[in-house]
């Protein structure tokens, strides 16, 4: 592209050269069409060495580097929900622990995908050093409030 603006440059000072010292007249308006066409030339030129199969392939290149993007854009929106979810379950779980005067050292949420379009809870790993029956009583809160199977919450005591 610098090439062809150099050219054109370099034709329009020639140009406007010849023009100046053609004498007045008919051989002056000639030579402005002339020079007209030279240029309206060199500035068409680069369109006849346009590579459209070149260009056809960059352009469905582009095309699925951009469908790629939006499907990595969509995974990763898919994923950060996820952690956003988990997240806002932790602090649930851990202040309904609280209010029933539980106190839990960690929380670990498995989330899995619903048909109907959103994350759910499918397990549940809690640490606490609390007994028996208080687990027992927040086990069941847990499968009434979360819909967890009962199986699937797992207590740990911390080393």
């Amino acid at each position: 592209m610098g090439q062809l603006i150099r050219e054109i440059c370099l034709v329009s000072i020639i140009c406007s050269v010849a023009c100046n010292l053609a004498p007045a007249g008919a051989v002056k308006s000639i030579m402005r069409i002339c020079c007209s066409v030279v240029l309206m030339l060199l500035i068409i030129n680069p369109l006849s060495e346009f590579d459209f199969e070149l260009y056809a392939n960059s352009l469905a290149r582009y095309r699925e580097l951009e469908e790629q993007m939006n499907l990595d854009a969509e995974n990763n929106k898919q994923r950060l929900n996820r952690l956003v979810i988990e997240d806002e379950y932790r602090t649930y779980i851990m202040d309904k622990a609280k209010e029933n005067g539980l106190e839990l050292i960690d929380v670990h949420i498995g989330l899995e995908w619903s048909s109907q379009g959103f994350w759910i809870p499918c397990e549940l790993t809690l640490m606490s050093h609390e007994t028996a029956g208080k687990i027992t009583d927040f086990s069941r809160i847990m499968v009434r409030e979360l819909g967890i199977g009962e199986e699937k919450i797992i207590w740990q005591r911390p080393n």
